[in-house]
């Protein structure tokens, strides 16, 4: 688990910087919530997921998934 997960299953940190507010994990990206406020931030499987307004977007490395890619994997 990282730092950043870690506080947040402490209950260390409300948010992980300014605009985002950390509202939990789920288990899969397709798990993430479609009604989203931007800066929502969720963790999956140990990875951060902020809603930037239209898409979720791994804050790690700045790559959105789109709705379309989730979708995807399903199809």
């Amino acid at each position: 688990m990282d730092v950043v997960t870690y506080a947040f299953v402490k209950g260390l940190a409300a948010n992980i910087e300014p605009g985002y507010t950390y509202k939990g994990s789920v288990s899969a990206i397709t798990d993430l919530p479609e009604s989203a406020t931007k800066g929502d931030l969720y963790t999956v499987d140990g990875v951060q997921y902020v809603y930037d307004g239209s898409d979720w977007v791994n804050i790690e490395t700045g790559v959105a998934i789109t709705e379309g890619q989730i979708d995807a994997l399903f199809t």
